[in-house]
């Protein structure tokens, strides 16, 4: 069997907002995710964190981040 990766995330970290409200959305999170498909599941997850910052220009959090991030090998 190949290796893979799965990810899973609360609502926070999709639902967190830019200062235009609009959300980070399952779509961040897979662009984040596709740049960084062959890095391990660490540096998925802070790439991940990255993008969320970047995205956030420093507004706010809303709710609380749940991240996860497994690798089977």
């Amino acid at each position: 069997l190949n290796s893979f990766k799965l990810v899973l995330f609360s609502d926070g970290v999709s639902e967190s907002e830019n200062p235009k409200q609009k959300h980070f959305g399952e779509e961040g999170i897979i662009k984040a995710l596709n740049k960084n498909r062959d890095k391990s599941a660490q540096e998925i997850s802070n790439a991940i964190f990255k993008s969320l910052d970047k995205f956030r220009e420093g507004e706010a959090l809303n709710d609380d981040l749940t991240l996860i991030v497994c690798e089977k090998r």
